[in-house]
């Protein structure tokens, strides 16, 4: 499954990335650590039983730079354990 995004200001605000539940048959367990690649860093991370990934300022602004509006590339496969997560140029997408 692959889908776009973008940030939004709450996330931003509280360092998360949210994944709207109609994703969730799509996605680890709560709870469950897996590693995600996220902007060709590996990490490791989990679910809350909200379908958030909380990544602390660490990650979120030192690491990775997102910021609000930023659009997510999410590519997603539970079955061979691939989670990809990769900021993208916000002018090759239409995105509201």
């Amino acid at each position: 499954m692959q889908f776009t995004r973008k940030i939004s200001k709450s996330e931003h605000q509280r360092k998360f990335i949210y994944f709207n539940k109609k994703y969730e048959k799509y996605l680890p367990p709560p709870g469950e650590k897996f590693q995600a690649t996220i902007n060709d860093r590996k990490i490791d991370v989990c679910f809350d039983l909200e379908s958030r990934i909380w990544l602390g300022s660490k990650y979120f602004e030192n690491i990775f730079n997102f910021e609000v509006n930023q659009i997510l590339e999410i590519t997603v496969d539970v079955e061979s354990d691939l989670f990809v997560i990769k900021t993208a140029d916000n002018s090759k997408f239409d995105i509201n």
